[in-house]
């Protein structure tokens, strides 16, 4: 989030700035924690893995 409102106040004509990209990329992340949280029940694995994930969706 503190990324994200950088860019959009900093520089809010980059594309990364956008609207989409904020907000798609925010759900996209919270859907893959979601996901992960309901397969792996160990917190500390989860996380990690969500975060990879989560990384990875965002580099398609």
């Amino acid at each position: 989030m503190g990324a994200s409102a950088v860019l959009l106040f900093a520089v809010p004509a980059s594309p990364l700035a956008q609207p989409w990209s904020i907000i798609g990329g925010n759900t996209i992340s919270a859907l893959v924690g979601v996901i992960v949280t309901q397969f792996v029940h160990e917190p500390v694995l989860a996380t990690g893995i969500a975060v990879a994930l989560a990384i990875a969706a965002h580099l398609r």
